[in-house]
C-alpha cells in the first residue's frame, strides 16, 4: 500500500506539472488547481469503483442490502489527501475488498499492529504515547478519527439486520466496572448474543451494554430487540438459568427450544448441596448426555432431584420446574450434545472481555471504549478462530435441518391444513 501510495502521488504530481507547463493553461489555470481537480477525480473513480463492488456483492447475498455510506473520509497517496464516501450494506458484512479500512497516514502493515494496541491500552490516550515512542508515520488527531469510525462501525455492526433463521443462541451477561462521564465508576452489565447460522458458523448478533445490574427487564429488551432486527426462528436459545427466564422465551420465540446451561448448573448445584448429593447428582446429570431422547431423560433428572428434596425443598422445587429445559439438548445427537448444553460460545468471549477490563486498570473508561475494543476482538474472532463452520455441527446438518422443518414448518407442509383452508 505504502509503494502504491507513493507512485500514485507522484504521477499525480507529474501530471498537474505537466499539463501547466503548456502556455496556453498556464494563464488560465495554476498546477495546484489542476492537481486538485485531479484529486477531486481520482475521489470520484474510487468512489464509483466501491459502488460498482458493492453492487457485485449484493447480487451475490441476495439477502443483504445498501445502506447508504459510511462518513466521508480521507486516504493518503503519500501526502495528497483524497476523500471517499465508502457505501456500506446493511448486515455490515460488505466492504471494499481494494480499500484499507482504517488507512489515514498509517501504512496498512501497521493496522494490525495499532488494532492489537487499542485492544490492550489501558486507555486511548496511552496509545498516542505509544505510537509516538515507535516513531510510526501518523498525526495523533487522525487516531482520534480512527476511534471513532471504528465506534461508529461497532454501532452498526451491533444493531444490523439479522437473517430470521438460526440454529443456535448463545445468550450471557457480564457484570463490568464502567466510568461515566463524571469519571465515576459504576456498575453496568453487557448482554452478548452469539449466534450459529444455518452454515454452522458463529457471529456476535448483539452486544448490548446497559447500566446497573442483570434484569429480567433487560433481557426482554435483549430478545426484543433480536426481534426487532429480523431475527424470528432460532431453533434453540441457550441461556443461564436467570429467575424468569423461561417464562420470557416461551412468550417471546415459543416455538424455540430454551436449553439452561448445564454448566451453570453444576455451579449452582455445588453451592447448593452437601458432598455426597453433589456427587451423585452430577453423576446423574452425566447421564442425561447418554439418553437417546427427553422422554427417558426427564425421569433421570426428576429422580436425581427427589433424591435431595428433604433436606433442600425450596432448591429442587426451582429445579424440577424446569425439567424440560435442562433436558432439551436430547432433541440433539449424542456427539452434537456438547456445543448445544452449555453457554460456552459466549462464556468464552465474556473472558476475553474480562482479560481486556483487567488490562485497562480494572474497569472501562467510557460507553466509547466498550464497543470498540468488543468490535475489535470480534473482529479478530471473525477473521480466525470463526472463520469457518463448526466441524461437528456442520456434519450434523442433516438432522439439524430436519429438526429445524419440523419445529417451524411442519404444519404449512400437511396437507390437511391446506384442504381445511381451501374447504
Amino acid at each position: 500500500m505504502t509503494t502504491n501510495s507513493t507512485n500514485a502521488q507522484t504521477n499525480i504530481s507529474q501530471l498537474a506539472d505537466t499539463l501547466t507547463k503548456n502556455p496556453m493553461l498556464n494563464e488560465l489555470i495554476s498546477s495546484s488547481d489542476v492537481k486538485s481537480y485531479l484529486v477531486n477525480g481520482m475521489s470520484n473513480l474510487i468512489s464509483k469503483a466501491c459502488d460498482i463492488e458493492r453492487n457485485m456483492y449484493l447480487q451475490d447475498n441476495t439477502e443483504d442490502a445498501g445502506n447508504g455510506y459510511l462518513p466521508e473520509r480521507n486516504i493518503m497517496l503519500g501526502t495528497t489527501a483524497v476523500p471517499i464516501s465508502t457505501p456500506r450494506t446493511r448486515s455490515g458484512g460488505f466492504y471494499p475488498t481494494f480499500l484499507p479500512k482504517y488507512q489515514r497516514v498509517l501504512p496498512q502493515d501497521y493496522e494490525h499492529m495499532l488494532r492489537d494496541i487499542l485492544l490492550n491500552s489501558s486507555n486511548f490516550a496511552n496509545v498516542k504515547r505509544m505510537l509516538g515512542a515507535l516513531n510510526l508515520p501518523y498525526q495523533p488527531q487522525q487516531l482520534d478519527t480512527i476511534i471513532n469510525e471504528i465506534h461508529q462501525q461497532a454501532k452498526h455492526y451491533f444493531q444490523r439486520r439479522l437473517d430470521p433463521d438460526w440454529y443456535f443462541l448463545y445468550i450471557d451477561a457480564k457484570n463490568i466496572d464502567l466510568a461515566d462521564e463524571n469519571k465515576k465508576i459504576n456498575k453496568a452489565v453487557i448482554f452478548t448474543v452469539v449466534g450459529i447460522d444455518t452454515n454452522c458458523k458463529r457471529h456476535i448478533l448483539s452486544i448490548q451494554l446497559f447500566w446497573g445490574n442483570e434484569s429480567l427487564d433487560l433481557w426482554k429488551k435483549v430478545f426484543i430487540d433480536l426481534k426487532n432486527r429480523g431475527l424470528t426462528r432460532p431453533l434453540t436459545l441457550i441461556t443461564d438459568g436467570f429467575s424468569g427466564i423461561t417464562g420470557l422465551t416461551q412468550s417471546l420465540f415459543p416455538d424455540s427450544f430454551h436449553q439452561l446451561c448445564i454448566v451453570h448448573l453444576k455451579r449452582n448445584a455445588f453451592k447448593h448441596l452437601c458432598k455426597d448429593q453433589y456427587q451423585a447428582f452430577m453423576i446423574a446429570i452425566d447421564e442425561l448426555s447418554l439418553s437417546p431422547n427427553q422422554a427417558v431423560a426427564n425421569p433421570i433428572f426428576t429422580a436425581a432431584c427427589d433424591a435431595f428434596k428433604n433436606d433442600h425443598a425450596h432448591y429442587a422445587k426451582h429445579l424440577l420446574a424446569r425439567v424440560d429445559f435442562y433436558t432439551n439438548f436430547t432433541h440433539f445427537p449424542r456427539d452434537l450434545r456438547p456445543h448445544i448444553h452449555a453457554t460456552n460460545p459466549v462464556e468464552g468471549f465474556n473472558n476475553a472481555t474480562e482479560i481486556i477490563q483487567r488490562n485497562a486498570g480494572g474497569h472501562f473508561h467510557s460507553e466509547r471504549e466498550v464497543l470498540v475494543k468488543l468490535k475489535i476482538k470480534a473482529d479478530q474472532l471473525i477473521a480466525k478462530k470463526w472463520r469457518s463452520p463448526i466441524p461437528k455441527i456442520k456434519h450434523h446438518i442433516h438432522d439439524i435441518s430436519n429438526l429445524f422443518i419440523q419445529t417451524f414448518e411442519a404444519s404449512f407442509q400437511d396437507d390437511s391444513f391446506f384442504n381445511t383452508q381451501h374447504s
